[in-house]
């Protein structure tokens, strides 16, 4: 009689022991696919923020490419909040940089980046008076959710001063 007794314990052990590794797998798996999602999203958020500066360097290079007029002019069409603008500069050296408001705006890595200009004073439209343009780029992406980062800073006229 004991004999038996003994060989039903050796199956609950397993059966037991089963259990307690399927538990701790399990948590094991859900740990790593958090720390993947987590690594992605600041990937993501590096990448994004790098685009989004890159994007601000060539705002300011095309401010010190043309006359602040000029600046203006081409900001001017960027400063609601239904134009999303990107810049563009083939050569930077030589040629000047091109401000439009695409349709669809093109995808890098998956990350779409943007920026939106307004009068840094009255946070309006940008007007022949304006002494200060603010600039906001953004960048937009999507891993599961949606996520965004921008940056924002202000131009003026330094080489009018």
């Amino acid at each position: 009689m004991r004999l038996k007794n003994r060989q039903g314990m050796g199956l609950i052990e397993v059966l037991g022991a089963l259990t307690l590794s399927v538990i701790a797998l399990t948590a094991l798996v859900s740990m790593v696919i958090y720390a993947l999602r987590s690594s992605l999203q600041s990937q993501l958020l590096m990448e994004g923020t790098e685009l989004v500066s890159r994007q601000l360097e060539l705002v300011r290079i095309n401010r010190d490419q043309s006359t602040w007029d000029a600046f203006k002019a081409d900001m001017g069409g960027c400063d609601s909040a239904t134009s999303k603008c990107i810049i563009t500069c083939a050569n930077i050296l030589s040629d000047p940089c091109t401000v439009s408001a695409p349709a669809n705006l093109p995808e890098q890595n998956g990350i779409t980046v943007s920026f939106m200009a307004s009068d840094a004073e009255t946070a309006g439209s940008i007007e022949p008076a304006t002494e200060v343009v603010r600039i906001t780029s953004t960048a937009t992406w999507n891993a599961g959710k949606t996520k965004s980062t921008s940056v924002t800073t202000d131009f003026s006229n330094w080489q009018g001063f």
